[in-house]
């Protein structure tokens, strides 16, 4: 039924919720240099965000990380972003 897609839903959002605060201040970049320049390997779960130009891609990042300062970086400027990002959690 409807109630029960949202208790599942309810579960899920709590869940990852704990695990973003839990494991949040574990996160850190990594440079695309130590893994060839290629897709991270299979096995590692992974989350990808993608959007248009200054939308808060990276303010989401930090929000679900509960990092404000020092691991993701956000600017007023358009397209300042020229490769993929990857952090390890």
């Amino acid at each position: 039924s409807e109630w029960a897609l949202a208790d599942d839903l309810e579960a899920k959002i709590t869940a990852a919720d704990r695990y973003f605060k839990d494991w949040g201040s574990a996160a850190k970049f990594v440079p695309p240099v130590d893994f060839g320049y290629e897709l991270p390997s299979k096995g590692v779960p992974e989350i990808a965000v993608a959007g248009r130009s200054n939308v808060g891609k990276s303010s989401l990042l930090a929000a679900l990380l509960g990092r404000s300062k020092g691991l993701v970086r956000t600017s007023k400027t358009p397209g300042c972003t020229s490769s993929a990002n990857y952090f390890t959690l």
